[in-house]
């Protein structure tokens, strides 16, 4: 079942255009309260990753060319991080295959491929980078499924998902333990905008927007609103 954290103002506390990152800040404070630790260990065997792409110095550049998207982790068999990393990074590159994104997830051994660890600079294990049309980027999400998913759409889509009927809305729910709504009555509004605006900055965590009175209704909003949905299982 769900937990339901509800954030509600009125046309008075729209006055006040701090009042959305107060309200966020809120939530995210909660969230921290009850989210579990994740602890590092090795559960590497037996996963599937046949949606990683194992890359090369003789195909690495190739793979850049033909991805507009392509996040890659350089990894040291060895490395103990970079073996807790490997379910969540797998699963992360099945969901978004199983999807049909443009986003791909790439593997190098750095190890072997030393030419390729010194072109980027990779001095820790694992070093994730991003590659955007071939524009490199740092990764700084999270070493979840969700929170690997979560970061790359942001990179590469709206900050929020525009859930206009309930049936988004569940998906919304189903791809991650924890989302966080912006229930609008008016999604051109400043308050969307500034719900928008926050959503951009925080990682890791699916939002969604909307203004669709299926969707409030299911949510249990009338006014304005900011919804936090928790997973408890």
């Amino acid at each position: 079942h769900w937990v339901v954290c509800l954030t509600s103002y009125t046309k008075k506390t729209k006055m006040f255009p701090g009042f959305i990152q107060a309200a966020l800040l809120t939530v995210l404070v909660i969230l921290t309260q009850t989210t579990k630790q994740i602890h590092c260990h090795d559960s590497s065997a037996n996963v599937d990753e046949s949606s990683v792409l194992t890359l090369t110095k003789d195909t690495f550049d190739d793979a850049v060319k033909n991805n507009k998207f392509l996040l890659v982790k350089f990894v040291a068999p060895w490395c103990g991080h970079c073996k807790a990393l490997t379910p969540a990074y797998a699963a992360a590159a099945k969901q978004l295959a199983d999807s049909g994104s443009e986003i791909k997830l790439a593997s190098v051994d750095a190890t072997v491929e030393q030419d390729l660890g010194k072109r980027f600079e990779v001095r820790g294990y694992p070093t994730l980078k991003f590659f955007v049309d071939g524009t490199t980027l740092e990764y700084t999400g999270g070493r979840s499924q969700e929170e690997i998913v979560s970061w790359l759409k942001k990179k590469t889509g709206p900050p929020a998902d525009d859930l206009k009927t309930v049936e988004d809305l569940n998906k919304l729910k189903e791809a991650a333990d924890v989302v966080v709504i912006g229930a609008f009555k008016d999604t051109d509004g400043n308050a969307a905008a500034s719900f928008l605006q926050v959503a951009k900055t925080v990682d890791g965590i699916p939002f969604g927007i909307t203004s669709n009175k299926d969707v409030l209704k299911e949510l249990g909003v009338s006014d304005d609103a900011i919804v936090l949905l928790k997973k408890v299982k």
